[in-house]
């Protein structure tokens, strides 16, 4: 099986294209939660990855996130929210539009929370 249709099992994005992984800051999660005055854990906005210390948006295509055994390399930085969904009704706006990126699987493996990128 090729690496890149080796992505989350289960996982709506699976196949030959560009938005194999989705990401979503803690931080972003956090500063909705205040918002909302509510607590997110990982996985709310249907991301695939939270993480900790990176203003994602921020990210330009082509960047990579490697850990010893992964690279995910960035294809599409924030979305289009096509409906409102749960979030954006409730609050005016969801922020996986507005914060999250999409990546491709360049070299797959098991990521377990704690795993460190560079």
């Amino acid at each position: 099986m090729d690496s890149n249709q080796l992505v989350i099992i289960g996982e709506t994005h699976t196949g030959e294209w560009h938005r194999h992984i989705s990401l979503l800051a803690q931080e972003n999660m956090e500063q909705i939660g205040t918002i909302a005055d509510a607590k997110f854990p990982p996985g709310t906005f249907a991301e695939n990855i939270t993480i900790c210390g990176i203003e994602l948006h921020k990210t330009s295509i082509l960047d990579r996130f490697e850990s010893e055994d992964v690279i995910l390399e960035v294809t599409q930085i924030v979305k289009k929210c096509h409906a409102k969904c749960k979030f954006g009704r409730m609050m005016g706006n969801c922020i996986m539009p507005l914060e999250g990126i999409f990546c491709r699987v360049i070299k797959g493996s098991d990521i377990i929370p704690g795993d460190m990128f560079i």
